[in-house]
């Protein structure tokens, strides 16, 4: 037959294909081997063959896994494939070996594989000791620079793995090289961008333990970075707000992307407190970190500078606001006039003149819309009016200013109220003292004048007795309007801010007095109030005033007193008579404060009780009916 021959012919194996007795096909290996007689003649021959099914099948796979792997590495152009032998001798590479080395196949093919090394590497045995390393633990790798055929250098990073069949047979080594010029370059920046930050950027663990500082610590926080490696984040916070801290931290902890921000004093390296602004970020997932990422920033100064503003900002004496350009507030200073805590939190971000300031009054409210609406046009506009404030109503002179950018756009609002409301009721005190005392006194010099030359002139002793008596009267008219004068220049000198008092007492030591005086008047009073109330002390000479006053019209009057509970801390305190009833004139300049002819000692009574309503931070209304006078003051408590 014709594969014996075959066979024969040229004295090997042959692998031939044959079939079993159900059909299937398999491998077997034929060898024949001839017989001689001793002549040398062949006799017969010896016939052996052999299934090699299953090597077959092996060979077959480790050809495709090699022409797979050949595409692979001829398909893959940012890594560069390269086979080794046990030698070390380059036996293939891909087309991007090629280029990133610069060799020719030729001259490349059995080159050893150090000389794609440095020099310092050949001579430190660095690519001897990759090989060995592969072969006992089946890869390596390395991170460094790299020859080229004309004698350039780059960055790279290489991998050895270990080549072996089935059987564990060794059969060279893959090697990977990838160019880390650019890469590296990157991380360069980045290390410097880390080192150079005016931030301290720290890698902790999940217990707070420092494990990686930047280099910029020696600057922000002046210590060395390798001095707090391994020490605890929170061994240099304050204590008072340690535990602050570590519920922001363990917090971020429990959650893979939580990220957190918190404040902190931190410890410095000189022994100084440092204010810390720190985020908190959870890199646990991630390789190259598994940690907790830290941004550590020192706000010392700006702080400081804060809270210098804050203090100029916050003046006692003056209100301040800042609004968007449509008048809407973003941030109001804490003041006598408004204390923070009552209302400035509450108003951000309210219309400023919807506020509780302006709401007293329609007419003011949509003055201070008008005064927003010219600063919106780029005017500053100043004018006077009253304000309403924790207490009471007070007269400020308000100003509203733009904030011009370079572009010439608006970009904030600046209002500003300048408390002007004890300037204001002295200038009123003494306007109508003035012209009280100029009245009446240019009437009564006339009178006295008169008098005088009939009392020169008459001859009985028991007329000019009369007009001396006349001229004593306005004398003692005098004296009682300087007594009246000095005591609203006393009360005037009061301030409203002094300690209240229970409004039940104010009234029993108002009302005692004028008792004594008009034992034939009734008085009762009526005080429904919470026994915690207090009102201003100085309402007792007003309160006084208009009993007595009361009282002196009708000495048997009724006059009843009621003092009840108002809206937002507020009290009423009404004086109600059945008397003849006050005069229009003097209760329109008692409601409004705008006087005509007050030319006696009482109308000076009823300002000053204007005045220290006033004062307080109140107002007063007047009813007048036919059953007599009722007069409502209008007063915040204390």
């Amino acid at each position: 037959m014709t594969l014996p021959r075959r066979s024969l012919a040229f004295n090997r194996a042959l692998d031939i294909q044959n079939y079993r007795k159900d059909g299937t096909p398999y491998w077997s290996q034929l060898s024949i081997t001839p017989v001689t007689d001793k002549h040398g003649t062949v006799e017969n021959y010896i016939g052996i063959q052999q299934d090699i099914t299953e090597r077959r099948e092996r060979e077959q796979k480790l050809l495709a896994e090699r022409e797979r792997f050949r595409l692979l590495i001829e398909s893959v152009d940012e890594y560069a494939f390269l086979a080794i032998n046990e030698d070390g001798q380059i036996q293939t590479w891909n087309e991007s070996a090629k280029q990133l080395f610069g060799y020719t196949d030729e001259s490349a093919l059995g080159m050893d594989v150090a000389t794609l090394h440095p020099p310092a590497d050949r001579k430190s045995k660095i690519p001897e000791r990759l090989l060995q390393q592969a072969k006992v633990a089946g890869k390596s790798s390395h991170e460094g620079w790299r020859v080229t055929a004309d004698g350039d250098q780059f960055y790279a990073d290489t991998r050895y793995v270990r080549l072996e069949n089935d059987e564990g047979t060794s059969h060279g080594y893959a090697q990977i090289v990838r160019d880390m010029t650019e890469r590296r370059q990157q991380r360069r920046r980045t290390e410097r961008f880390v080192e150079e930050s005016e931030d301290v950027i720290a890698i902790v663990g999940t217990d707070g333990t420092f494990s990686y500082v930047s280099g910029s610590a020696q600057a922000v926080l002046a210590y060395d970075p390798n001095e707090i490696v391994g020490e605890n984040i929170f061994d240099y916070v304050h204590e008072t707000e340690r535990e602050q801290l570590m519920q922001t931290f363990f917090a971020t902890v429990e959650r893979t992307d939580a990220d957190q921000q918190a404040e902190c004093r931190f410890k410095s390296g000189n022994d100084d407190w440092l204010n810390i602004e720190l985020q908190c970020r959870n890199m646990l997932d991630d390789d190259a970190i598994d940690g907790m990422l830290l941004y550590l920033r020192d706000v010392t100064d700006s702080k400081q500078r804060t809270r210098r503003f804050e203090s100029i900002f916050n003046q006692t004496f003056q209100f301040a606001g800042l609004l968007e350009p449509d008048g809407t507030v973003i941030e109001v200073n804490d003041t006598e006039i408004i204390p923070a805590s009552d209302q400035s939190d509450r108003i951000v971000g309210d219309r400023f003149h919807e506020t509780p300031f302006w709401t007293h009054s329609e007419t003011v409210q949509n003055k201070v819309q008008d005064a927003i609406t010219q600063a919106r046009k780029g005017e500053t506009v100043r004018f006077k009016t009253e304000m309403q404030g924790a207490s009471g109503l007070a007269t400020v002179d308000l100003s509203i200013k733009p904030v011009i950018t370079d572009e010439g756009d608006i970009s904030v609002l600046v209002a500003e109220g300048r408390d002007i409301t004890d300037q204001q009721h002295r200038r009123q005190h003494i306007d109508v003292i003035h012209r009280v005392m100029r009245h009446n006194m240019r009437n009564d010099l006339s009178k006295l004048r008169g008098w005088a030359q009939q009392m020169s002139e008459e001859p009985e002793p028991s007329t000019r007795a009369e007009h001396l008596a006349t001229l004593e009267r306005i004398f003692d008219k005098w004296e009682s309007m300087t007594d009246r004068v000095k005591q609203i220049r006393q009360a005037s000198r009061q301030s409203n801010k002094v300690a209240g008092v229970n409004p039940e007492s104010l009234i029993e030591d108002a009302v005692a007095p004028i008792t004594e005086q008009y034992p034939a008047a009734t008085i009762s009073t009526d005080i429904s109030v919470d026994a915690s109330t207090q009102v201003p002390a100085i309402l007792l000479d007003a309160v006084r005033e208009l009993v007595e006053n009361a009282a002196k019209a009708d000495t048997d009057a009724t006059i009843n007193l009621e003092v009840t509970s108002a809206e937002n801390e507020w009290v009423e305190l009404c004086v109600r008579d059945d008397g003849p009833g006050l005069p229009e004139i003097e209760a329109h300049a008692l409601e409004t404060g705008n006087e005509t002819d007050l030319d006696h000692g009482q109308g000076l009574g009823l300002w000053m009780v204007r005045m220290i309503t006033t004062q307080t931070g109140g107002d007063i209304s007047v009813e007048l009916n036919e059953r007599g006078t009722e007069i409502n003051l209008h007063i915040p408590t204390k």
